[in-house]
C-alpha cells in the first residue's frame, strides 16, 4: 500500500474577474464625477484608459499565476511518480514520458475515468497480489478528486490585490480630473518638461520606495496574509485591532497609542526644552570657546542612533551597566532597569532625550541668530527685563523656525523604532512598545502581515491627521509652497 498526499492545486484558468470587477470601481467614481460636468468625450477616455490598466496587470499577473500553477503541477506530477516507482507499481521513465505516463495512470482498472490526475487531492495506490514484482492487471489506482471551487480561483485569491491598487489609483486620477486638476497638471508638465526632466530620477525613486509601497501595505491590510497567501478581509484587520477593549494588555492598540502618545510627549518637550536652552547659552557672546561646545554638543546627533541604542543598553545592565556602578558608588542599590514598566521606560527616554536634544539645538540657535540685536537693545534702553525680553522678543521670533521642527520632531519621535527595539526591546513583555514596533513584531513575529499593514495604516492616519491639524492652526509651512 502506498499513500500519496499532495496540496491542493489551484485552478488558475479563466478571466480575472475579481481584478476587472475591482478596477470598475475607479471607472465608476470618473464617470459619476464627470456626469456633473457634462464632460463625456473625458469619460469615455477614462474608462478606455482605466481598462486598459486594468486588462494589463492582469494579464501580466495572470502570466506570472500560470507559470507558478505550471510547476506545481510538474512538481505533483514527479512526487506521484516517484512513490509509485518505489512500491515497483511503475516502472520510472525518462523525463519526457513521465508526463503521458501519469496521465494514463488517472484510468482505473475497469478503463472508468476517476478524474484527471492533475486535480487531485490524494491517490492510493494498492497491489492486489502478495509479492514485490508487479504484474500486468494486478494493481489498482484509486483517485480521489478535488475540484476546487470558484472562491478558490487564483483570479481572486492572487490577483484581486493588484485590482483594488488599481481602483483606488484610477479613482484618484479621475477624481483629479473631474476637479480640472489633471488637465492644470499636464499645462504645467508641458511648461516645465525641462525641470520635470531633472526632477525625473528623484520621482521614480520616490515611486519605487514611497508610493508603491505605500499603497501595497494600504491594500494588504484589508487582506489576511500568511507568507504568500492572500485571503481578502474587508475591514476585518481594522475592526480587530480597534475592538479590542482589554487597556491593561501590553498588546492591545490603545495601551500601546498611550505608551506612544507619552512617549512622543516627553521627548519633545525635553528636546525643545534642552535645545533651546543650550541654544541660548552658546548664543550669548560672552561665552569663551563657543566653537568647541557646538561641535561637542552635535556629537550625540551625529553618531548614528542605532550605536547609540546599544551603547546606552549596555550602560543600563543590569550587572556590569555604568549607570549602576555609579548607583553603588553613591550608596544606592543596583537597579534592574528592564524588569518593570517605568525603569525600562525611562532607559529609552534617557537614550533618545540624548539623540534628539541637537537638532532643535541646531535649530533654534540658527533662528537667534537671525533675530537682529536692534530689537534686544531697544528693548533694554525700555528697562525691559532679561525675562521680558525673552517672553516678547525671543520666543515669538523663534516660533517660525521652532514649530516646523517640533512638528517634524513629533513625527520622528512617534516612529522611532530603533531606540524601543534596541534599548528595552519592548521590556517588560511588551509595555514599552509603541505602535511602530507593535507593528513591526505582529509582521515578522507572528507573521499576521495583514494585521500589521493595518496597524501601520492606522500609524499612517495618525500622523497625516496630526500634521495637518497642527499646520492649519500653527500655519508652519505658510507661504512655503506660493
Amino acid at each position: 500500500m502506498v499513500q500519496v498526499t499532495g496540496r491542493p492545486l489551484i485552478d488558475g484558468g479563466g478571466f480575472p474577474i475579481g481584478l476587472f470587477a475591482l478596477a470598475l470601481i475607479g471607472i465608476v467614481a470618473y464617470a459619476a464625477l464627470r456626469v456633473l460636468t457634462r464632460g463625456w468625450v473625458r469619460v469615455g477616455v477614462g474608462v478606455g484608459l482605466v481598462t486598459s490598466l486594468a486588462l494589463a496587470g492582469a494579464l501580466v499577473t495572470l502570466a506570472g499565476a500560470r507559470g507558478e500553477l505550471r510547476g506545481e503541477r510538474l512538481d505533483e506530477e514527479a512526487s506521484l511518480l516517484f512513490a509509485l516507482a518505489n512500491a515497483r507499481l511503475v516502472e520510472a521513465t525518462p523525463d519526457d514520458s513521465r508526463a503521458e505516463l501519469v496521465r494514463q495512470l488517472s484510468l482505473d482498472p475497469r478503463g472508468r475515468r476517476s478524474g484527471p490526475l492533475l486535480d487531485v487531492r490524494t491517490a492510493t495506490a494498492a497491489a492486489l497480489v502478495d509479492g514485490d514484482e508487479r504484474r500486468s492487471g494486478s494493481f489498482a489506482l484509486t483517485f480521489s478528486p478535488a475540484f476546487v471551487t470558484s472562491s478558490e480561483r487564483a483570479d481572486i485569491d492572487t490577483l484581486w490585490p493588484w485590482g483594488l491598487a488599481l481602483a483606488i489609483l484610477g479613482a484618484l486620477v479621475y477624481a483629479l480630473g473631474a476637479t480640472g486638476q489633471t488637465a492644470r497638471g499636464v499645462s504645467s508638465f508641458v511648461r516645465h518638461r525641462r525641470a520635470y526632466g531633472y526632477l525625473a530620477p528623484a520621482l521614480v525613486g520616490l515611486l519605487i520606495l514611497v508610493f508603491i509601497p505605500v499603497v501595497f501595505g494600504i491594500v494588504l491590510g484589508f487582506a489576511t496574509r500568511v507568507y504568500n497567501d492572500f485571503q481578502f478581509a474587508g475591514l476585518q484587520n481594522y475592526v480587530a485591532i480597534l475592538s479590542d477593549v482589554d487597556v491593561t494588555h501590553p498588546q492591545n492598540f490603545y495601551f500601546t497609542l498611550a505608551v506612544t502618545i507619552l512617549w512622543t510627549v516627553l521627548n519633545v518637550s525635553l528636546h525643545v526644552g534642552i535645545g533651546l536652552f543650550l541654544a541660548l547659552l552658546l548664543n550669548d557672546p560672552m561665552l569663551k570657546a563657543r566653537g568647541i561646545f557646538r561641535v561637542l554638543l552635535i556629537v550625540p546627533w551625529a553618531v548614528p542612533n542605532y550605536i547609540t541604542a546599544l551603547i546606552w543598553k549596555q550602560m543600563f545592565h543590569r550587572e556590569f551597566g555604568a549607570i549602576n556602578f555609579f548607583l553603588e558608588s553613591l550608596g544606592f542599590e543596583a537597579v534592574s532597569w528592564f524588569q518593570s514598566f517605568w525603569p525600562a521606560f525611562f532607559t529609552n527616554l534617557a537614550t533618545n532625550t540624548w539623540l534628539g536634544f541637537p537638532f532643535m539645538m541646531v535649530v533654534s540657535l540658527g533662528a537667534l541668530q537671525s533675530i537682529p540685536s536692534d530689537l534686544y537693545e531697544a528693548a533694554f534702553v525700555d528697562g525691559a527685563s532679561r525675562w521680558q525680553r525673552f517672553k516678547d522678543i525671543t520666543l515669538p521670533l523663534l516660533m517660525p523656525a521652532l514649530v516646523p521642527a517640533v512638528i517634524v520632531g513629533s513625527v520622528w519621535t512617534f516612529n522611532m523604532f530603533n531606540i524601543i527595539y534596541l534599548v528595552s526591546g519592548g521590556a517588560p513583555n511588551g509595555a514599552t512598545d509603541i505602535l511602530i514596533t507593535e507593528a513591526f513584531r505582529w509582521a515578522f513575529e507572528r507573521d499576521a502581515y495583514g494585521y500589521a499593514a493595518a496597524y501601520s495604516t492606522i500609524i499612517f492616519i495618525i500622523l497625516l491627521v496630526f500634521t495637518i491639524v497642527t499646520n492649519r492652526i500653527t500655519g508652519a509651512t505658510k507661504g512655503a509652497f506660493e
